[in-house]
């Protein structure tokens, strides 16, 4: 909790200082040098800003929110179970049902829980800038449709992921993806729907993301299937053994894994088929 506190501390001063010194650029402005490609006759007549209002009467933006759900579903139902589906993986490996779980062995399960945590969250960095270059080249949609195909056969194989290396693997690549989410859905909100309020449109389309984090690390514990309940050395704060030694329910991902690789697979069609307003 002080952890928390300090945190909320340094944001509020940090984001409050930083505010003050933003102000919106002249109408009309462009860095010195350089001049925007000519837009066609069509594109300029398909161009069009639009309100928050306006936005949520489309049919693409419902469409496009659904998919940035599936992909916040994924990648957050990875993200708040990293260890425990580790910890699952590690002690159904081990457990021959009949000892109790080493302290020293499940501390080190513990603690390379730890680190696949810390290798998302880096892997979630580098996600943001690289698919964000990525789509620069390729295109958005084509970069999306790309990172759903390959979000949605990880999850549908994270199963068979047993051994540390592709447990890695796996959590890393649903952790890359899901930073490159973050990364376009802000410019596809803006290619789709303008950038004089794009501020606000994303605003509401971001709400996937609230409801993708409400959803996905719900799902995972809530589907999980227990499958054995595995002993495990704990030392009080004296040192010693606790006894009986604590249980820990090793359990089952896969129902879970499947819904949100199925999720995924579907927002790669559907971002196939979306295509940008006409205009209003």
């Amino acid at each position: 909790m002080k952890t928390f506190l300090y945190l909320g501390v340094i944001f509020f001063i940090a984001v409050v200082i930083g505010a003050q010194f933003m102000k919106n650029p002249p109408a009309g402005y462009k860095p010195e040098g350089w001049n925007p490609a000519a837009a066609s006759a069509s594109a300029a007549a398909k161009k069009a800003d639009y309100t928050w209002q306006e936005m949520l009467k489309t049919g693409q933006f419902w469409l496009l929110w659904l998919t940035y759900f599936a992909g916040c579903t994924a990648g957050l139902m990875i993200i708040m179970n990293t260890t425990n589906i580790w910890q699952s993986t590690s002690l159904l490996n081990l457990f021959d049902g009949a000892n109790t779980i080493h302290a020293s062995v499940y501390n080190g399960i513990l603690a390379a829980g730890a680190s696949a945590v810390m290798i998302v969250a880096i892997l979630n960095a580098l996600g943001r800038i690289i698919w964000g270059k990525v789509s620069d080249n390729l295109g958005r949609k084509t970069t999306l449709l790309v990172m759903f195909v390959y979000c949605g056969i990880i999850m549908l194989l994270f199963n068979m992921m047993k051994t540390y290396p592709l447990y890695l693997f796996g959590v890393s690549s649903v952790g890359f993806c899901f930073g490159g989410y973050l990364a376009l859905y802000p410019a596809v909100t803006a290619d789709y729907f303008g950038t004089v309020n794009v501020g606000a449109n994303y605003g509401w389309m971001f709400t996937a993301y609230g409801a993708g984090g409400l959803f996905g690390p719900w799902l995972a514990p809530k589907l999980m299937e227990v499958i054995k309940k595995i002993p495990y050395e704990s030392l009080d704060k004296a040192g010693a053994l606790i006894s009986p030694a604590p249980m820990f329910d090793a359990g089952n991902y896969m129902p879970a894994f499947i819904i949100s690789g199925i999720m995924c697979l579907v927002s790669a069609l559907l971002i196939l088929l979306v295509k940008a307003p006409s205009g209003k």
